[in-house]
């Protein structure tokens, strides 16, 4: 008498389908509480604080562009 011989079922592997994953591109980081770029001359002034970039280092709402020369004739 001999033992029954028993097969194993076939093994089966199942994978969720792969996509292509959509690539986004991101800009360089910038810090809000830097003044925008602005003219070559101009200082950024902020309201609440009373004073200009960089003696003011954070500016809770939009910095002011301010020419560094008034316009008109300089008086001595």
């Amino acid at each position: 008498m001999g033992f029954p011989v028993y097969e194993a079922p076939p093994t089966v592997v199942v994978s969720a389908p792969v996509s292509p994953q959509e690539t986004t591109y991101v800009g360089p980081a910038t810090q809000e509480d830097e003044p925008p770029a602005g003219g070559a001359h101009d200082w950024f002034y902020c309201d609440s604080a009373k004073g200009y970039y960089p003696y003011v280092e954070s500016c809770p709402e939009p910095w002011h562009a301010v020419p560094s020369t008034p316009n008109g004739p300089v008086q001595p």
